[in-house]
């Protein structure tokens, strides 16, 4: 029993052999696995940062057409000023005329 035979031996080695494949194999499989996971990670992450960045720009562009909007007001309400004191004056003339 102490020596085996070379069938022994190259059933073995033929099982060894596939043992070591297969090990290798999965192994691969979970590096891959491992790249996967990372991967989708980074690209999850670029579009996060991509999403903040157009979210960013859209804020941006919104506090502008507000700015823009407060200074039309501020025109509107300036004009609208100028235009009440034309009238005042347009009906002092009137009652003024009228006394005569």
């Amino acid at each position: 029993m102490g020596k085996i035979s070379q069938i022994e031996y190259e059933v073995y080695k033929e099982f060894h052999s596939k043992y070591e494949d297969d090990k290798k194999k999965l192994e691969e499989d979970k590096l891959n696995k491992e790249k996967n996971l990372i991967r989708r990670k980074v690209e999850m992450a670029i579009e996060e940062e991509v999403n903040l960045r157009v979210d960013k720009e859209i804020q941006d562009k919104y506090y502008e057409s507000l700015d823009d909007f407060d200074s039309y007001k501020k025109e509107y309400r300036k004009k609208i000023h100028e235009l009440d004191k034309k009238i005042q004056v347009c009906k002092s003339t009137i009652q003024f005329n009228e006394v005569e």
